[in-house]
């Protein structure tokens, strides 16, 4: 065309695209100006959009499981955490044997404030070897001439005997068995020879102390009465304890070597923090070694005693405390004499 110059510009974009994928046609116009005239040219361009795929049937979703197939598959759950604690609590419990094991061949010796004892792996079992001694000894420096005689008076001087005597030599064992009981057996080598001496078998007893604060304890025991009388002698101010105190042992059913049973309540901060109350009952036979209250027409001796003590106040050092004591004696036997009358 005369005086017309046309421009043809286009472009032409086409994408393959595959079943799954959707088209959308894109519009664009380009105006080309020349001179008088104005000429529009309009380009169509195809521009490939990608959907989302569709699941194939091969990769379709499971149905879900059913009711039937839940309840198996927690079975089978169950069942498994069941084996596996099983298989825990036995690897725990062989491992508490091993360490038994070992813990049992590990006995040990230990030297508590100098005493020699013996525990077992587990600490089920101990022995300690008791060993106390105590003796005095008295001396007399006299002249030769043992007789002086004057004109006023004949003074005769006594021969005084010196000499020593053992008091106490204890020999025994004493410990921890099965963990909730206490023995006791301690051997009497001393003393002076004569009726009045303690018993050889001074202690034999079995403590249960499987209830918290309280001690049962039956054999040949040394029941508590008095306050001398609770005191080990290993703490007495002096090597005997008052004669008043041993008269009153002896004829009230106390003192050493004696059978019987006792019970026994103690605890510390029963009502304030450094308090300790002590509650203590027994029943109690003769002496072990002695014939007295065994004649001839009469019974052994029974009788019952009752101690009880109060700590108010310590400082570690020093004490403040009350106590009391009961005692009661059925039979003190008899002689044929007293039996016939």
């Amino acid at each position: 065309m005369r005086g017309k110059s046309i421009l043809l510009s286009g472009v032409a974009v086409l994408l393959a695209a595959g079943a799954s994928e959707a088209q959308t046609a894109t519009t664009t116009t380009v105006i080309h100006k020349h001179r008088h005239h104005h000429h529009r040219i309009v380009i169509k361009r195809k521009t490939a959009v990608m959907a989302p795929a569709m699941p194939s049937r091969a990769e379709a979703a499971p149905p879900p499981p059913s009711a039937e197939e839940q309840a198996l598959e927690q079975r089978v759950r169950r069942l498994e955490e069941q084996l596996d604690a099983q298989q825990e609590k036995q690897e725990a419990e062989h491992t508490r044997l091993t360490s038994l094991e070992q813990n049992f061949n590990d006995t040990t010796w230990s030297f508590d404030n100098a005493r020699p004892t013996i525990k077992s792996g587990d600490g089920r079992f101990t022995m300690a070897l008791r060993v106390r001694f105590q003796a005095d000894d008295i001396n007399y420096m006299q002249s030769n001439n043992l007789s002086q005689i004057t004109p006023t008076r004949n003074v005769q001087f006594k021969d005084l005997s010196s000499g020593t005597l053992v008091r106490r030599a204890f020999f025994g064992v004493e410990g921890k068995a099965f963990n909730d009981f206490w023995y006791e057996l301690r051997y009497n080598a001393g003393g002076g020879g004569n009726a009045e001496t303690d018993p050889k078998l001074s202690l034999a007893r079995v403590a249960y102390l499987g209830i918290p604060n309280f001690e049962l304890n039956a054999g040949v025991i040394e029941p508590a009465f008095m306050y001398e009388g609770t005191m080990s002698s290993g703490q007495l101010p002096f090597l005997e304890r008052p004669e008043i105190d041993n008269i009153a042992a002896d004829s009230f059913g106390a003192g050493d070597s004696r059978k019987g049973i006792e019970v026994r309540y103690q605890k510390q901060g029963a009502f304030m923090g450094d308090d300790n109350l002590v509650l203590d009952a027994a029943f109690t036979g003769s002496k072990t070694e002695s014939t007295v209250g065994h004649g001839n027409g009469g019974d052994e001796q029974t009788q019952v005693l009752a101690h009880g003590a109060y700590r108010v106040w310590s400082d570690g050092v020093s004490n403040i405390s009350f106590s009391g004591d009961y005692a009661h004696a059925f039979t003190g036997g008899c002689s044929a004499a007293d039996a016939a009358a």
